[in-house]
């Protein structure tokens, strides 16, 4: 059996919120939205530059945020520079919950929390041949703040 990864969904308490904060400051698109009934749930499907990446916005009346920010998010984005990135959702407006970004092995790691709380991971690796990102060993800082 093969297995691939479809998206990942978060439930969210306010979906003009949420969309601006991630096509704002994370840089997705919006690629659909589906409105549902009993219950009303509205899912918002958002994809990253190569429409392969996507993540699923939730919201609805039965289903609750979860509670207890900071929250790991279910998923982790790659960028070419994370600190480019973490200065752009910086100059979004948005806030930072690791600034200065992490630098660990050549591997560069900022986090900011959405709307909601839940903490996005940002990161970069360094150009590998092998294509394969470089795994740090030891300890090492976590970014979490």
């Amino acid at each position: 059996m093969e297995v691939r990864l479809s998206y990942a969904k978060i439930v969210v308490s306010d979906l003009k919120r949420s969309i601006d904060f991630y096509t704002k400051a994370i840089g997705l698109s919006v690629l659909q939205r589906v409105e549902f009934t009993a219950p009303d749930v509205t899912e918002v499907v958002l994809a990253d530059a190569s429409g392969q990446g996507r993540v699923v916005l939730m919201c609805g009346d039965s289903m609750p945020v979860q509670s207890g920010a900071p929250a790991w998010t279910p998923f982790v984005l790659t960028v070419d520079d994370a600190a480019a990135a973490a200065a752009e959702i910086a100059d979004a407006g948005y806030a930072l919950a690791c600034d200065p970004p992490l630098k660990v092995g050549g591997i560069t790691i900022t986090l900011a929390p959405d709307p909601d709380g839940y903490l996005i991971e940002v990161i970069s690796f360094p150009s590998d041949p092998s294509g394969h990102p470089p795994v740090p060993e030891g300890k090492v800082p976590h970014p979490l703040p």
